[in-house]
């Protein structure tokens, strides 16, 4: 699984996010799904907040982006 917002920079994300090319909701999706695809073979995540907890952290940064924050 390769996905094109894996390859950006953190500026380049931070650009997405604030222009709402992407939600911050869809961003974590897809890191989260790159954990559990990659983390198998790498164990270098040890310890994750629950994926529920995560998004709903993610919606809440969607709020505040939109509202302007």
């Amino acid at each position: 699984m390769s996905h094109e917002l894996l390859s950006l920079s953190l500026t380049e994300l931070c650009d997405a996010l604030h222009s709402k090319r992407v939600s911050a909701t869809e961003l974590m999706e897809i890191v989260l799904d790159r954990i559990t695809l990659t983390n198998v073979e790498l164990n270098a995540v040890v310890a994750q907040r629950p994926r529920a907890e995560i998004l709903a952290d993610a919606a809440e940064a969607d709020r505040r982006i939109a509202r302007g924050e």
